[in-house]
């Protein structure tokens, strides 16, 4: 195994079947679920008993649906002018299209970073009619401090990108990207408007969404799915624990 793995705590799956509840009541009621292996030869263990479960389910299929429950549990949809977002930390906007914000909504974005959230934009796949409107509306709604934090890129030596145990040094592009910034481009192109003295808003022209998925397709523009990621995952830690993170020069 190449890839990291990452331990959420989310999504139970266990002899007695999905979710806490059967593990609970299967625990409580006695329910018998050891019995001779019959999925592999026990032979090099100390006991040929295990815990099978019903159906015998194939490993990937089980790994798949705890990752579907982490990722419902962990994120929610927020739909704009329903106060949704109260209860969040982080709100993620993408999209592929052109699109304008009601009143109602620049309002409720405007509150929940003023009291403290941290919205991400990104343009889906690169889309540039999305990246017109998400600049237009992020204008609207944080004025000459969206102006400035559009104007040019966050450095390498912003916290963001000096995570301890997560720096981030190298920003590779996809090769349609590369088509269009250079083949030689290594530097971070994302965009931070700071507002009460804090990176509140982070904005990428560059796709992160698509990056996420893991898939190297060619035709989008945005970083490579690992870069990509690595990105995303810094925002969220910094989000989390500013305080955390060391100041340039610190």
């Amino acid at each position: 195994m190449t890839g990291r793995v990452v331990v959420t705590g989310y999504g139970v799956f266990t002899a007695f079947g999905w979710g806490e509840k059967a593990l609970r009541d299967g625990v409580f009621t006695g329910t018998q679920v050891f019995a001779p292996s019959r999925r592999f030869d026990p032979a090099q263990f100390r006991t040929p008993i295990t815990a099978a479960a019903a159906g015998d389910p194939e490993l990937v299929d089980v790994l798949g649906s705890c990752a579907d429950d982490a990722v419902d549990m962990a994120v929610f949809a927020a739909p704009l002018g329903q106060g949704a977002l109260t209860a969040a930390k982080v709100a993620h906007l993408t999209g592929t299209t052109d699109f304008t914000l009601s009143d109602t909504g620049r309002q409720e974005l405007k509150s929940f970073v003023n009291n403290g959230g941290t919205l991400i934009i990104d343009c889906c796949g690169g889309s540039t009619e999305f990246a017109k409107a998400a600049e237009r509306e992020l204008v609207a709604m944080f004025g000459d401090a969206a102006t400035e934090g559009l104007a040019q890129p966050l450095r390498r030596d912003n916290p963001v990108f000096q995570l301890p145990e997560h720096r981030l040094d190298r920003f590779d592009y996809r090769k349609w990207s590369r088509t269009r910034l250079g083949e030689s481009t290594r530097d971070p192109r994302l965009c931070g408007i700071v507002l009460n003295n804090r990176t509140a808003v982070y904005y990428s022209r560059e796709d992160l969404s698509a990056g996420l998925v893991g898939e190297p397709v060619d035709g989008i523009y945005g970083y490579t799915p690992s870069v990509a990621t690595d990105i995303m995952r810094n925002i969220l830690l910094y989000a989390a624990h500013p305080e955390a993170i060391p100041k340039p020069g610190k």
